[in-house]
């Protein structure tokens, strides 16, 4: 039986890692990348309510619209879609406010492929 691949979306205003992440992910027949988007504004004008995504992959420091607004503004709109924070701190100021914000995890974007799937696997499983 084949197990169903978990949807996401990835929302890094770093274009690089954005891109590489889609490329490295894309890998893997667990997740389905449905989009990709460089802050929140831009994810905002993406979102469709036809295919969302379970998973949203949210950087934390971006332009325009950062990844605690943006995270608000996701759980808020749209409940039933997750947020796993990345970033490149370990700070826990940052962390807290992610979670304060709506996230359900957090991730370090030096975390192998591997580890990502599998926290993306569980926070799409039990929120």
């Amino acid at each position: 039986m084949e197990e169903e691949r978990t949807a996401i979306a990835i929302v890094d205003d770093h274009t690089l890692f954005r891109k590489g992440l889609v490329s490295l992910l894309n890998e893997s027949d667990e997740v389905e990348i449905l989009f990709d988007a460089a802050n929140g504004l831009e994810l905002k004008q993406i979102m469709s309510k036809d295919r969302l995504p379970e998973v949203i992959l949210m950087d934390i420091n971006m332009p325009q619209m950062d990844g605690y607004a943006t995270t608000k503004w996701v759980r808020k709109t749209y409940p039933s879609v997750k947020v796993l924070a990345l970033s490149i701190f370990d700070e826990d100021n940052s962390i807290v406010e992610m979670l304060k914000s709506g996230a359900g995890g957090y991730l370090r974007k030096e975390s192998r492929a591997s580890e990502m799937i599998t926290a993306i696997k569980s926070i799409a499983a039990n929120g």
